[in-house]
Order: structure tokens, then C-alpha cells, then sequence
């Protein structure tokens, strides 16, 4: 009897312990760190923080249970002025309580040349920049002191990891004069190195920076990046995903690029470059309501390019694309190599996007190739090469339809080929059985945003996708409502709502 009641009176204590050490997991815990210990180093506001010598110390760190003290899952880190130390997460938030680094006001990562923020093996990690924070390199670049390849955030292994509100600026500042030896696919502004599902990277800013996004999720899903300005990059997006769904590229700005040409034309320059090894794939994947502008260079190779298995030994390594309501404009005099989009795989849909070229001699505006694809609603202008379809290609019922094409280019190619190029348009319904209610005009007459001039033949030509249900294809690029039920504009933007009013009942 003595026994069994010590065993009762352990158990109790056992419960109690693991009471008092789970008791806290909802408990928000805010540790504000600088680089070195002010005030009091208590590390309870920027006044008295600690160092970031703390920050670093894995046995401050605890996960997954949550220790009042020891920074775990729920809490927030605060950094505060400019932090001159590569920074360490040591441990994971849980499900509904990440742990979550967060930049106070004109708080910074600062260092000459080196990475900025590492992530071994994280889970539910948020990153903040709050109203201005900022990571950078000071002296790194063409001209500057340093010519090493960094990262702003090193993320390796992770999943469930959010960036957000944050400025990655200036970890390589590259001009044209330089030879292009650094290999820039082992750094960039984010680098996620196998990483896992739910990563989302919003409302940031990111220029000189050589791969900006570099790799993406691998056997997992769900992976977001919007509402992001990209400039003075050579790839904005690269990589993305291996063995990935459900990828949404969306409300993003990818500006100019031309300050990573090289003599020896050593980069090639991407907006969004979607590449994995052999025996991979990517599918479902939403790219729209993005815009691609300013001077892209002579080295780019497309706005967007999709060469998927980079062995091209499986033609089918990328499959359910849709892309729309996005606007691409050419920077007068730039050329365009692989042409605003290069895309090829099954069950691609491309649909109210605005192509804007320059004029440039035997330029293209887009590739495509594939089974089941759709081309509709899409005003193509000022390029020689409209609209290229790779050998083999098979199209959707009616898949290639309702396009405008404008302000034929000058040069000595084809104006569409399949791959067997024709000059006029005629030729091109006669020989895809295609485009019955297509146009070709001498202008599409748009603003220099793309938006439709009240003459533009644009203005209701179209055909009414509402029934495809595609999350705000409803709207345009601007984000006025498409009508419901009357004939649409082809473009990225739509002049008006043109759904009939409701008589009014007396």
C-alpha cells in the first residue's frame, strides 16, 4: 500500500512539473536586444537591452516548451538602432505562436559585407520590419571594398515562415563594369535552402541585391509573395519551388535590372525564373496583377521564364499555370531575348495580361508551349515576334482567342509561328484554326501604364471569363470590378463595369 501510494504521490508531482512548464505557452514574452547592452540590460525595452551577444546565446533559447526568461514560442524579439552582428534564431515558435523578430523605428541590420540573419531548421518564424526596418551591407559591390556574395536572411530547412514590412537593400551594389565571377545563387536577399510549406513574403522592398528570392519549398506547398518592389536585382524570384504547389506571385512590382549587365553578358536577368533538377515539379501556380517595367538591359533573358526541369528532359515538369492581369512594358531600346514570358507545360492558362514592347528590331513578346493551353484576352504591341507556340503544342476548345495584336514591330521574322511562321493574321487563324475574334490593329491605343484609350479596340472585345472562377480575375489589374455578365476588355485593365442596371420598380 505504501508503494502504490508513493506511486500516486510521484505521479502528482510529475503532473504539477509538467503543469508548471506548459502553464506559459500562451504567455507573450518581448525581449528587446541592441548591440550592445544598454541601461540596465534587462532587456525589457530599448533603454535597457540586452546585447546581441545574448540574442545569440543558444541557451537563451528555449523550444518547445515555453520557459518564462528563455525567448520560445509566442514571444517577440525587439531590435533596436543598428545591430553590426549576424544575427541567429535558436529556436521555433508552434502552430498559432510563432516567434517573431521584429524591427522597433529606423531599427537595422548593418554590416560592411557579410550575411545578416540565419535560420537553421526553423518552424512558425516571423520576421518584421516593422515601419522601417532595414537589413544592408554597407561596402559590398562593383566599386566597393568587398566583392563577396552574402545573405540577408540565410533560412535553411523552414516552414511556416513569414516576412514582412522589411527593406533588403545593398548587399551587392553591381555595375556593368564588373566580370561577373561571383556566384550569386548561394546568397540573396532571402535564401531558402529546402524548405518546407506556408511561406510568405509580403510588403518589402529589395534592390542591389543579386538573387533576391533564391529557392523556395521543396515536397511541400503554399507559398506567397506579394505586394513587394523589386529594382536593381539580376533575379528577383529563382528557383521558387521543386516538388511544389499551390505558388501565388501577385500585386508585386519587378523593376529595372539593367545595372547587372556585365561586358560578357555573364547574368541573365529574371523577374520570376522557375527552375528545379530533373525528376521534380511544380504545379498550381497563380502569377498576376503584377507589373514588370523599367530598363531591363541587354542581358535579361524574360519578365517571366519558366524553365522548370533544367534538364528539359520532361516537358511536362511544370503544369496548371495561370497567369493574368499582369502588365509588362519594355524600356525603349532594350531587347528581348526570351521575350516578356516563356512558358511551356500542360494546362497553362494566360489571360487579360497587356504586353508592351518598344519597337525593337525582330523582338518577341511571348512564348508558349504545351498541351491544353489558353492564350485569350491579351493585348500584345510593339514587338516583330507577337506570339511564338512551341513544336508539339495542343490547345484548350477555343484556347486561342480574343487577343488584340498592335504596332507590329520592324524585322525579318515571322509575326506568329507554330513553329511554322506566318505574316498575317489571316494566315495565322488559317493555319491554327484559332483567333476567329482576334484582332490586329495599328495601335492598341493605350496609356503608357497600359490602360485603354477611349479608342482602343480593346474596349469590350473580349470574352467574359467569369465562369472560370479564378480568384480576382473578376477585377482588373487596378482593381475595378470586371462586369459579371457583358463582354470584357482585353488587357490587364478594363475601362468600366458595364453590367446593365436593375430597372427600378415602381
Amino acid at each position: 500500500m505504501k508503494a502504490c501510494c508513493c506511486s500516486r504521490y510521484l505521479s502528482s508531482i510529475m503532473i504539477l512539473i509538467t503543469g508548471l512548464l506548459y502553464a506559459n505557452i500562451t504567455f507573450a514574452q518581448d525581449f528587446y536586444i541592441a548591440q550592445t547592452a544598454q541601461g540596465g540590460n534587462t532587456g525589457v525595452d530599448c533603454a535597457d537591452a540586452y546585447a546581441v551577444t545574448w540574442f545569440n546565446n543558444s541557451g537563451n533559447w528555449s523550444s518547445p516548451t515555453k520557459i518564462k526568461g528563455y525567448i520560445g514560442p509566442g514571444d517577440t524579439v525587439h531590435l533596436c538602432g543598428t545591430i553590426s552582428t549576424e544575427l541567429y534564431v535558436g529556436a521555433n515558435g508552434i502552430s498559432g505562436s510563432p516567434i517573431t523578430i521584429h524591427f522597433e523605428s529606423n531599427a537595422k541590420i548593418s554590416t560592411p559585407a557579410s550575411n545578416l540573419l540565419q535560420i537553421l531548421g526553423g518552424n512558425y518564424i516571423t520576421i518584421d520590419g516593422g515601419t522601417n526596418g532595414i537589413m544592408e551591407n554597407t561596402a559590398n559591390g562593383t566599386n566597393l571594398a568587398n566583392q563577396v556574395v552574402t545573405a540577408g536572411i540565410e533560412a535553411t530547412g523552414i516552414s511556416n515562415f513569414e516576412v514582412k514590412n522589411l527593406t533588403i537593400q545593398n548587399l551587392y551594389v553591381h555595375t556593368s563594369s564588373d566580370t561577373g565571377t561571383q556566384d550569386f545563387t548561394v546568397g540573396g536577399g532571402i535564401h531558402i535552402s529546402g524548405g518546407g510549406s506556408n511561406i510568405s513574403i509580403h510588403d518589402c522592398t529589395f534592390h542591389d541585391i543579386g538573387w533576391v528570392l533564391n529557392g523556395g519549398i521543396v515536397n511541400g506547398s503554399n507559398y506567397s509573395v506579394y505586394n513587394n518592389y523589386f529594382y536593381n536585382y539580376d533575379h528577383a524570384m529563382a528557383g521558387v519551388g521543386a516538388n511544389a504547389t499551390n505558388i501565388n506571385i501577385y500585386n508585386n512590382h519587378f523593376g529595372s535590372t539593367a545595372s547587372w549587365d556585365t561586358v560578357s553578358n555573364q547574368w541573365h536577368h529574371d523577374g520570376i525564373h522557375i527552375f528545379f533538377s530533373q525528376g521534380y515539379t511544380v504545379s498550381n501556380v497563380n502569377i498576376y496583377n503584377n507589373l514588370f517595367d523599367g530598363n531591363w538591359g541587354n542581358n535579361n533573358t524574360a519578365h517571366i521564364f519558366m524553365e522548370c526541369d533544367y534538364s528539359h528532359t520532361d516537358p511536362n515538369a511544370c503544369k496548371n499555370f495561370t497567369v493574368y492581369n499582369n502588365v509588362h512594358i519594355q524600356y525603349s531600346g532594350d531587347y528581348l531575348n526570351n521575350g516578356f514570358i516563356g512558358l511551356w507545360g500542360p494546362n497553362h492558362r494566360v489571360m487579360n495580361n497587356t504586353y508592351i514592347g518598344s519597337g525593337v528590331y525582330n523582338s518577341v513578346c511571348v512564348q508558349l508551349g504545351g498541351s491544353n493551353l489558353i492564350f485569350q484576352n491579351n493585348i500584345v504591341s510593339g514587338c516583330h515576334t507577337f506570339l511564338t507556340l512551341a513544336t508539339g503544342y495542343t490547345l484548350a476548345s477555343g484556347g486561342l482567342n480574343y487577343n488584340l495584336y498592335a504596332n507590329e514591330g520592324p524585322g525579318g521574322n515571322y509575326p506568329w509561328g507554330n513553329p511554322t511562321g506566318v505574316r498575317t493574321l489571316s494566315a495565322w487563324h488559317a493555319s491554327t484554326g484559332q483567333e476567329a475574334h482576334s484582332q490586329l490593329v495599328s495601335s492598341a491605343y493605350l496609356n503608357s501604364n497600359g490602360s485603354l484609350q477611349s479608342s482602343s479596340g480593346a474596349r469590350g472585345a473580349g470574352i467574359n471569363l467569369t465562369s472560370l472562377s479564378i480568384s480576382k480575375l473578376d477585377s482588373d489589374y487596378a482593381g475595378t470590378p470586371r462586369p459579371s455578365s457583358a463582354a470584357w476588355d482585353i488587357g490587364a485593365f478594363c475601362s468600366r463595369n458595364v453590367d446593365p442596371t436593375a430597372p427600378t420598380l415602381y
